[in-house]
């Protein structure tokens, strides 16, 4: 793979790359031709060197720690002399630590921070695009270790959580469990606890209490797979895995809190029983995990019993 920094020339003196601004409008609009800032095929076709045309130019790589251009592909007259200039006058007038962070530091694209794999984050040790915090997997989170899509807040599992440590899609709130939940601490689906809590389409007494959930509550619905790990079904399937080198895998909801049940102890599946209106047919239908699965867990013998 190409690296910082990368460029293409025509023999004559006239060097191309993508600038700051190129990259700043691709990305507007959405960079449909999954465009690499390194690659220099992705240079030619930008500006418009189609096919055998592209052959005629030079490929170049600099390196800015060691003030060197290398020879990548020599197709006409070396011109180097004409084009280091330029470059290093690119790089010393956009500050070369940025520019390395965009262009080859970070695995991806616009990225601000350290270690980010994807496209425009914001903050460390981000997966996937758009994310503004720490750790975060999935696209557009804000906030802290959270893994899906569209979340705001703190440790969430699923899509579009606001709130923190909610587990599902399109909740409000916090500690919610299941899908489009409004309020705290809801488990199911659909569920608005203003001015009372609903826990398992019932309303109860409990107005905002604390309610401890089990642990495997709290899951992954995203993994981040590596390229060494990707099968070639999913490099067919996931293009441009070699620039962000893997990809962000979606899991199944079910499948992944059945994972999670299957991990814990019978001391936390305990407490999904203690749960107010705890019903075993909702839960199973929210979760996949059924009354036998429960009972079986529960009979399990641990060390010591």
């Amino acid at each position: 793979m190409c690296k910082f920094f990368s460029c293409i020339s025509n023999g004559k003196g006239k060097v191309l790359f993508f600038s700051l601004k190129d990259i700043e409008k691709i990305e507007k609009e959405g960079n449909q031709n999954n465009y690499n800032w390194n690659s220099h095929t992705s240079m030619a076709d930008y500006y418009n060197i189609k096919c055998a045309n592209e052959d005629k130019w030079n490929k170049w790589e600099y390196d800015n720690e060691k003030k060197e251009l290398k020879i990548d592909a020599l197709n006409t007259f070396n011109d180097s002399e004409s084009i280091k200039p330029i470059i290093e006058k690119y790089i010393n007038e956009n500050n070369a630590i940025y520019l390395q962070k965009i262009y080859n530091r970070n695995s991806g694209n616009s990225n601000s921070g350290d270690s980010n794999s994807g496209n425009r984050n914001s903050g460390d040790r981000n997966s996937g695009y758009r994310n503004s915090g720490y750790r975060n997997s999935g696209n557009r989170n804000s906030g802290y270790s959270n893994s899906g899509n569209s979340n705001s807040g703190n440790s969430n599992s699923g899509n579009c959580n606001s709130g923190n440590r909610n587990s599902g899609d399109c909740n409000s709130g916090n500690s919610n469990s299941g899908n489009w939940n409004s309020g705290n601490r809801n488990s199911g689906d659909c569920n608005s606890t203003e001015p009372k809590l609903r826990i398992f389409n019932k309303e109860t007494s409990i107005i905002r209490s604390n309610i401890t959930y089990p642990n495997y509550f709290y899951f992954d619905t995203n993994k981040w797979i590596e390229m060494s790990e990707m099968t070639n079904k999913e490099k067919k399937e996931n293009v441009g895995y070699e620039t962000t080198e893997g990809y962000l895998k979606k899991l199944d909801y079910r499948k992944s809190w059945i994972k999670s049940f299957k991990q814990t102890d019978k001391k936390d599946v305990s407490l999904t029983l203690q749960l107010p209106n705890f019903n075993y047919k909702i839960f199973e239908e929210i979760s996949g995990i059924s009354e036998t699965m429960i009972q079986e867990k529960l009979e399990t013998k641990t060390k010591g019993e």
